[in-house]
């Protein structure tokens, strides 16, 4: 309904020619068209749309008679059979015509059922649901996975709303022949199993492990809080920040990020078929190995003496507190995203995958285990170290004691001892922090929601850690903490202003003012970082003894040339006071010598 049909028509006379008439369009007696001038000896093309009455669910099939006007006698008509289809998806029956669909109106949608396609250019997802008799309209589209700027989505394949070759409800699949990678929320042709990425996994856990201890690369020194809190931000609003594709330098800078985050980063093929539920269930599959494997070596250490004095010489306890803290927002991330399920149409269904409904049997087994880590594992970490000072406190109770002395002390004073007594919650407040902005970012309308919390969160962080003379007891450590806050709070600020200003309107002016913003921030965290691991790195020289030796060496060259020139320097007065000395004795000779004769 609401589409023309042309028919191409010419009149003729008696004799076979062509004569000057006027044509008149019935169906079942209804006048659809009336008055139409023939006067060529072509055909004409004559066009109809109001080809039926009423609303339709089913394709019904009418009679359309093409005639001459009622004064001409004698004359014959012509049938023309019409199948007409029910209005497709995003489109709805009104006043004999198919127009935008009731959700829509209030966006700026264009709706064409003469080429059958919807324009827009707000990010949201439509599709059918219960077999395609019904529209689902859904806002904002999930994640990074709808298509950005304006574009006309054909309504008999609304798979290219989609982007990186995602398809399905709420764009949760990949399109046929892809697989979801690891290091991203792209699809891709995966004709291979790189199962073999299990072992790259576990050596790098083992190198990880290995660079935080012998480094001592961990929160014990303080060093590293602020750049971890930086990146856990930076990476929530990932799909903000790093929109897809990610090319060149940006490349690199992102997988900075996801480093830190311990994600993947790199966009590889794990095997052919994943899907959002494999790709969910093994983000945290590396933090619990990197955690169960210093878990182990804690454990032999209690029975070796000599893995003991190791782990007690590279603090055990320290790289094992810094292993939980990288890993918080990744869990974080993936509890809530296991969890977040929607409402579409009259069902509902996961968030990240909307193929999935809440009665999957996989997605029920993966949300159990989530929700076991959530309450067993993040939130008594999470009351821990914000209540920290209270525990302190009410350690002199009797069930407290034995529970502070030998398990949360040992942790406690790796968190705290480089905080002033007053800010030991700084931890604790921190985490809080994240999980609120990851909510915001995440589930919010609209990504400027999530740049704004972004922007006040971190500056009243800054203003805190200012106002009050910091929150550690180093001042190096303090400079350390407001300059990644500060970093934060104005790539926030940049990109909010860029994307309030420009929109997503995704030209090549607005990509390269997000660039240049997320560019210049990053890597002056990546150059802060490295400036972090060399002190580090030169503080492990330090303990080494052939070093120790040759720094000995050097000091007693030093020490040696300054004795050496102490003693000339003597020598050289000695002399200078002998000569004056003797000088003086000759004048006194030549003074009494005429006397004495």
């Amino acid at each position: 309904p609401g589409q023309t049909i042309e028919v191409p028509v010419v009149t003729v006379g008696q004799e076979n020619g062509s004569v000057p008439a006027s044509v008149k369009a019935t169906i079942n007696g209804r006048v659809i068209g009336a008055g139409q001038k023939m006067s060529g000896k072509t055909c004409a093309n004559l066009g109809y749309t109001n080809l039926v009455s009423e609303n339709i669910t089913s394709p019904v099939t009418v009679n359309l008679t093409l005639g001459l006007s009622d004064y001409v006698t004698n004359s014959v008509s012509l049938n023309v059979m019409v199948t007409i289809y029910p209005c497709p998806i995003g489109f709805q029956m009104e006043a004999f015509s198919c127009e935008c669909d009731a959700q829509f109106r209030t966006t700026t949608v264009t709706c064409s059922i003469e080429y059958e396609n919807i324009t827009h250019s707000e990010s949201f997802w439509f599709g059918p649901v219960n077999n395609g008799t019904e529209m689902a309209f859904f806002d904002p589209c999930p994640f990074d996975y709808c298509v950005s700027g304006e574009r006309s989505i054909p309504v008999d394949d609304l798979d290219q709303q989609c982007s990186n070759n995602r398809s399905g409800t709420l764009c949760g699949q990949c399109r046929e022949n892809y697989s979801l990678v690891l290091g991203s929320s792209r699809c891709m042709e995966c004709s291979y199993n790189n199962i073999s990425l299990v072992l790259a996994f576990a050596v790098l856990g083992v190198v990880l492990v290995l660079l935080l201890a012998l480094c001592n690369l961990t929160v014990a020194k303080g060093t590293i809080n602020g750049l971890i809190f930086f990146a856990n931000i930076v990476q929530f609003n990932h799909t903000v920040f790093f929109p897809s594709p990610v090319e060149g330098y940006t490349y690199f800078l992102s997988v900075f990020i996801a480093w830190i985050n311990l994600d993947f980063g790199i966009e590889t093929c794990f095997f052919d078929g994943m899907n959002a539920l494999w790709s969910v269930g093994l983000q945290l599959i590396f933090p619990l190995y990197l955690i169960l494997l210093m878990g182990m070596v804690q454990l032999l250490a209690r029975v070796s003496s000599p893995l003991s004095k190791v782990v007690g010489y590279f603090n055990g306890t320290a790289v094992f507190a810094t292993l939980f803290l990288l890993s918080y927002a990744k869990t974080v991330r993936t509890v809530i995203t296991t969890i977040a399920v929607v409402r579409l149409h009259n069902s509902w269904v996961w968030l990240y995958d909307g193929g999935v409904s809440v009665t999957n049997w996989e997605w029920i087994v993966l949300a159990m285990i989530m929700m076991a880590v959530f309450f067993f594992l993040l939130i008594p970490y999470t009351l821990m170290l914000v209540f920290i000072q209270v525990l302190q406190r009410m350690s002199h109770l009797r069930f407290l004691r034995l529970l502070m002395m030998k398990y949360l002390k040992p942790w406690c004073d790796v968190y705290l001892n480089h905080y002033k007594k007053e800010f030991y919650f700084w931890t604790g407040l921190l985490l809080i922090m994240r999980f609120v902005l990851f909510i915001i970012s995440s589930f919010s309308p609209k990504p400027v929601d999530g740049l704004l919390a972004t922007v006040i969160v971190s500056a009243l962080l800054l203003a805190i850690a200012w106002f009050r003379g910091g929150v550690y007891n180093k001042w190096w450590l303090n400079a350390l903490e407001c300059f990644f806050l500060l970093n934060l709070c104005l790539l926030s600020a940049a990109s909010l202003y860029v994307r309030v200003t420009t929109g997503d309107s995704g030209s090549d002016s607005h990509n390269d003012m997000k660039n240049a913003t997320v560019g210049t921030s990053v890597t002056l965290a990546f150059v802060c970082f490295l400036i972090i691991f060399s002190w580090h790195c030169f503080q492990l020289a330090k303990k080494s003894k052939k070093v120790q030796n040759t720094v000995a060496r050097v000091q007693r060259i030093f020490t040696k040339k300054a004795d050496d020139f102490k003693k000339e320097e003597e020598v050289e007065v000695k002399g200078y006071e002998h000569e004056e000395r003797s000088a003086s004795i000759t004048t006194m000779i030549v003074e009494l010598r005429e006397p004495m004769l």
